[in-house]
C-alpha cells in the first residue's frame, strides 16, 4: 500500500506524525513531532525507528523543569518519564495517524465554514414558537427538523422570570447569588426535614 493511499494528506514534505504525553496534575503537555520522508512507502518504514522516537519523548519529559515552558514547567518523577516512553511506543504502534490527520483537516474546514466551532446540534424555537433541532451533516451543512410535541419538556422563559436579550436572539435569566442560593437550599432542607 502506498503512503498516498494510506495517508490522504501525505503529499506534504513533512507528514504529521506526533507523540504526546499529558502528565497527570500537570500544567502542560509534551509533544514530539516526527519528521518523515515523503517517499516512504509503508507505515513500517515511517515508524521503523519507533523506540528512538519514544525515547526522545521521554527525554523531553526528563529535561522539563520549573524554568521551561515560560515558567509553567515542572520537574517530573522517574515514573512519569517511564510512562512517557510507554505511551509514546503505544501511540506509534496503535494510533491511526491518517485518521486523526483527516479528522483534524475536516475540523479545520468546518471551523472556517462556520466561522468558529461547528455545533453538534442546536435546539431553538421557530417563528411559531415550535421547537426545532438543527444538526450538521458530515459536510457541515445544517439539517433542520421540527421536534415532536412533548419531546422536550422545557419551561417557558417567562416562567423563569427571563427577559428578552436586547443584544441578540434569546433570553437572559438573572442568576441567583451565592447567598440567595444558600438561603433557598436551607429553606428547602427545612421543608423536607
Amino acid at each position: 500500500m502506498t503512503i498516498q493511499k494510506r495517508f490522504p494528506y501525505a503529499g506534504e514534505k513533512r507528514f504529521p506524525i506526533w507523540l504526546e504525553y499529558n502528565p497527570t496534575d500537570s500544567s502542560h503537555s509534551h509533544l514530539l513531532t516526527v519528521e518523515v520522508d515523503a517517499n516512504a512507502a509503508t507505515l513500517a518504514e515511517i515508524v521503523g525507528d519507533s523506540e528512538s522516537y519514544a525515547e526522545e519523548l521521554a527525554e523531553s519529559v526528563a529535561r522539563c523543569n520549573e524554568d521551561r515552558h515560560d515558567g509553567h514547567g515542572q520537574k517530573h518523577e522517574e515514573a512519569e518519564i517511564q510512562e512517557a516512553f510507554r505511551i509514546g511506543m503505544h501511540q506509534l504502534l496503535t494510533k491511526d495517524f491518517a485518521e486523526e490527520w483527516t479528522e483534524t483537516k475536516h475540523r479545520e474546514e468546518m471551523y472556517k465554514k462556520w466561522g468558529g466551532h461547528m455545533p453538534a446540534g442546536v435546539i431553538y424555537p421557530d417563528q411559531n414558537n415550535d421547537w426545532q433541532v438543527m444538526v450538521p451533516d458530515k459536510e457541515g451543512n445544517p439539517w433542520i427538523t421540527p421536534m415532536r410535541k412533548g419531546a422536550l419538556d422545557l419551561p417557558e422563559p417567562q416562567d423563569m422570570e427571563a427577559t428578552k436579550d436586547r443584544h441578540g436572539i434569546g433570553w437572559k435569566v438573572r442568576e441567583e447569588s451565592r447567598g440567595q442560593r444558600r438561603y433557598r437550599l436551607r429553606e428547602e432542607r427545612k421543608k423536607n426535614a
